[in-house]
């Protein structure tokens, strides 16, 4: 409040401040200063870097959520403008004739709900919360809820379970955010959660989005500090990578998360939708094809959730290709519908969900090879590299957290590429396996000692393989695409894949769960993870799901279908960028995303007292499974490990800043402004200073004068040195010397040198109130860290043994040993060099994989 802003909420938890004010404000209190900047073509406000803490709170501040306009994206994709007597189509032209839209009856028949619901387990008690932050579309007098009606009634819904009921809540009173382009999203979320648990009681919670907050942040947040009654089951489909998101607001989801799940609540979230690299929607606006580096959403990879990715069914490309025995399409779908629209006859195989020509069942089903990049690759096929064909950035997400945190102190420092500085969440030990039978992770989990998603998977297609979601929207003010009358039979009506729909359909499930144990599970992770270890068997051991793989699906005994053929690669474009250090493109116009090998380290912190080199490991590749092709054939291997060793300087070195003065048009728009040197601040003054710590400002009519003289003055107050100043009596007579620092000045740069050398030095430099005439202090003073304080005895290098391959960007390194502490690095691939072999991101392989997670699941052995 002593800066200046409003406080509007402290939550009952006492773990978080939502407060507002100008960006004045926030440079005075945090030092982050705000500009406007452009990304992919689109304009934004942002803040330049993470804001600062002062070190007194720092013990108790995890971050600042929210201090850009950057909003998360809804997880769900239009289907394209198919019609069921019009497949194939002029774009898909060897596709049959048929296209099989997933309705409510056939998500029953696929993932055998229907003896749960006729065992009386139809979410009877339960209530499934939905994040938006919009309304739903409802005709007048409806609440919002015609359309969630219509849903209903012509999938006898309500006719079979009354007990179904649909509200609109704003927690904690706040603002009701009407309909906006997100209610295509909404009706997605709270229609299919009710397709699988259709008695239970659907809530869509939403609030009013402010300038820089989601409004469904702020639902969630209000609804969790209140008093309860809690929902038992929460689901949240919208997204941003975890770069993009910032170690603040990554904070804040965990921060969230791990409340819900302590108060008994199950998040469930969309992995995303676009392949292994969730910054690609961002980044690649207007492209169908990858160019940034790879990544998860941050709003879905923590460890108190479950991320629910994405699956297509397998029924078209079996009967094109013979493959899996090459079943005829009879043999899954009925030639009529029911009257409730269901035709599915049984469980119908899956694959990861991928619209993209990196896909290799798309391109063996297309081309008749599995050969997607290079010159005569399908992603360089004329005939299949348009937007209108099959380059997309539609595909199912998964991968390893590798930007969740700054690393000590810095910042995430790049929204397009590998930022060194970054680390992911810690693997939980529920899928480490560290808390499960035997201590051993899951089959197939990679020893990448990170957070790996997606956890489970479902249905999510957008209607590639002619499959796609059936959902009643019907607003005419819609400005996303897609809406469509809900009249006349479901054929005509808005059509939706993605994760946006996996992740409701997954809640529902655990509604189902929740019900029959009576009891409500928080983070059921856990859970799926120890089913999952029975059901496959260990890491490093002997696969034991041989029985229960999606070719069959739904075998007794079996509560994950194991999905183990397909990927969710995008095509890439390598600019000759550094974010393009992932794409392999061997020759053509585009290549496919790729894991890569390991080329450097990046030492965050020599850390100190190292009196031997310590023990040098890199965490195992992300991408370890062997990608074999639907006949056995290896593609790929699967990745190798990297080594590592690590090299120990006996010295120091001192912390270096850079403060860089710019004099603007006049030296009149300095006066006012501060710059804070380990806990002093110095203030900007015209004429002779009357206390300690003020600057004195030079007044000459030379722009490049004011600038060095008034450098010179800085570097005298610092040093409380007169003899340094550029005019007579710039040091006032009771200045003491900064007690972190000493300054050299250089024309108009002031240096900044620790007093104390190595690790203990190091100090923060930033900018103070910085705003006078409406000009903020990043026009006038720029400041760098040239140089962290390590030692003495730290470590100054690593070196990389073997660059083994399948890695990812940013990967844990471990140094153990050698006598000292506090020594934290990364291990990196090029952030120069384009992918060096073919390495896919990522492959469904047996057991656990980062494509689809654990499988799919089989309703009724899992619930029971």
């Amino acid at each position: 409040e002593s800066h200046g802003f409003r406080i509007n909420t402290v939550y009952a938890n006492h773990m978080m401040i939502d407060f507002s004010g100008p960006a004045g404000s926030l440079r005075q209190a945090f030092h982050a200063d705000m500009h406007y900047i452009e990304v992919g073509g689109q304009a934004h406000i942002a803040n330049m870097g993470d804001p600062w803490v002062p070190a007194a709170l720092a013990p108790v501040v995890k971050g600042v959520f929210s201090l850009n306009d950057f909003k998360p994206h809804p997880m769900y994709k239009v289907r394209p403008d198919y019609t069921f007597a019009g497949c194939p189509t002029s774009t898909f032209p060897t596709w049959p004739g048929t296209c099989y839209a997933i309705t409510p009856q056939d998500n029953a028949v696929i993932y055998n709900l229907n003896p749960l619901w006729a065992a009386g387990y139809s979410g009877q008690g339960q209530t499934i919360a939905l994040v938006e932050d919009t309304d739903t579309y409802g005709t007048a007098g409806s609440n919002g809820a015609s359309d969630w009606n219509t849903y209903r009634s012509t999938f006898g819904l309500s006719s079979s379970f009354p007990l179904g009921s649909y509200s609109m809540v704003h927690p904690g009173g706040c603002a009701d955010p009407g309909t906006n382009g997100d209610d295509g999203e909404a009706a997605i979320d709270v229609e299919v959660a009710s397709a699988m648990a259709p008695s239970a009681a659907i809530e869509l919670i939403s609030c009013k989005s402010s300038s820089t907050t989601f409004g469904g942040q702020i639902a969630l947040q209000n609804l969790i500090n209140a008093s309860g009654p809690y929902p038992g089951v929460v689901s949240v489909s919208y997204g941003e990578c975890e770069a993009l998101n910032g170690s603040g607001g990554n904070a804040t989801f965990n921060n969230t998360y791990e409340q819900a799940a302590a108060q008994g609540i199950s998040v469930f979230v969309s992995a995303g939708d676009e392949g292994p690299s969730s910054c690609s929607n961002e980044f690649s606006v207007g492209e169908d094809y990858d160019v940034t580096s790879l990544g998860v959403t941050g709003w879905g990879e923590t460890p108190y959730n479950v991320t629910v990715g994405g699956t297509d069914f397998e029924d078209i490309y079996n009967s094109m290709t013979n493959q899996n025995g090459g079943a005829a399409l009879s043999t899954y779908w009925s030639a009529t519908n029911s009257p409730s629209y269901g035709s599915a006859l049984s469980y119908i195989p899956e694959m990861p969900w991928n619209d993209a020509c990196a896909d290799v069942l798309i391109s063996e089903a297309v081309t008749g090879s599995y050969l997607t990049y290079g010159t005569s690759g399908m992603c360089n096929n004329s005939n299949y590299d348009t937007p209108a064909t099959y380059l997309s950035t539609g595909t199912g997400s998964g991968g390893a957290s590798n930007c969740a945190t700054g690393a000590a102190g810095t910042n995430q420092s790049s929204y397009l590429i590998s930022a060194p500085n970054c680390q992911g969440y810690a693997k939980p030990s529920w899928q480490s396996g560290a808390s499960l039978a035997g201590g051993q992770a899951v089959y197939g989990v990679p020893n990448d000692g990170v957070r790996d998603i997606p956890d489970v998977s479902m249905f999510a297609a957008n209607g590639i393989w002619t499959h796609y979601e059936v959902v009643c929207w019907s607003d005419p003010n819609e400005t996303r695409g897609g809406s469509e009358p809900c009249t006349g039979a479901p054929d005509t009506w808005a059509g939706f894949g993605g994760t946006s729909v996996s992740s409701p359909t997954m809640a529902g499930i655990q509604a189902l769960i929740n019900q029959k144990t009576g009891e409500s599970w928080g983070n059921p992770n856990p859970l799926y993870y120890q089913i999952g270890q029975n059901q496959y068997g260990t890491s490093g051991g002997t696969f034991l799901g041989n029985g229960c793989n999606s070719s069959t699906g739904n075998t007794a005994g079996c509560p994950f279908n194991d999905i183990t053929q397909g990927d969710i690669d995008l095509a890439c474009e390598d600019n000759g960028n550094v974010e393009s250090a992932h794409c392999y493109l061997p020759s053509g116009t585009y290549g496919v995303d790729s894991t890569d090998n390991v080329t450097s380290a990046t030492v965050i912190n020599g850390g100190t007292g190292y009196t031997s080199a310590p023990s040098c490991s890199i965490a195992g590749p992300t991408n370890s499974d062997a990608y074999n092709s639907p006949t056995g054939t290896t593609l790929w291997a699967g990745g190798t490990q990297a080594t590592c060793s690590a090299s120990v300087t006996a010295g120091t070195t001192n912390a270096v800043w850079t403060v860089s003065l710019i004099s603007g048009p006049s030296a009149t728009t300095w006066p006012g402004m501060e710059i804070i040197v380990g806990g002093t601040t110095y203030t900007f003054v015209t004429g002779t200073p009357t206390a300690a710590n003020q600057v004195e400002l030079s007044t000459s009519s030379s722009r490049t004068t004011n600038e060095t003289n008034t450098a010179k003055n800085l570097e005298a107050v610092i040093n409380d040195n007169s003899a340094q100043c550029a005019t007579a009596g710039c040091v006032y007579s009771g200045q003491t010397a900064n007690a972190s620092a000493t300054a050299t000045e250089s024309t108009n740069v002031v240096t900044l040198t620790a007093i104390n050398p190595g690790y203990a030095g190091n100090f923060n430099v930033s900018w103070g109130v910085g705003t006078v005439g409406n000009v903020s202090n990043a026009e006038f003073i720029s400041i760098a860290n040239t140089s962290e304080g390590q030692g003495p005895n730290y470590v100054s290098s690593i070196t990389i043994g073997s660059a083994g391959s399948g890695y990812q960007p940013e990967t844990p390194l471990t140094l153990t040993g050698g006598g000292g502490s506090g020594a934290i690095a990364v291990a990196n691939t090029s952030p120069t060099t384009a992918a060096q072999s073919y390495q896919p991101s990522y492959g469904a392989a047996p057991g656990y994989d980062l494509a689809t997670g654990l499988g799919s699941p089989n309703a009724a052995s899992l619930v029971c």
